[in-house]
């Protein structure tokens, strides 16, 4: 059996947005994969989470890419 149920640290949100800044400075957009990938998680939770982040207007979707839209 598989275990699905992967423990998520309680600041995940906060790691997905400092991550999304990070790499949005040099290109103003990034890719699901890139964060997940870079924190070390599957990408389906993670584009879960921002497509969470989307609906509270933290970030714009156009099509597979995500731009900020917070003020650095």
């Amino acid at each position: 059996m598989v275990n699905r149920s992967r423990d998520f640290p309680q600041n995940i949100m906060s790691l997905i947005i400092n991550e999304a800044i990070q790499l949005s400075k040099n290109r103003g957009h990034f890719l699901a994969y890139e964060v997940a990938k870079n924190l070390g998680f599957p990408q389906g939770p993670i584009r879960k989470r921002l497509t969470t982040l989307v609906k509270k207007g933290f970030f714009d979707k156009k099509k597979e890419k995500y731009a900020l839209n917070l003020e650095i």
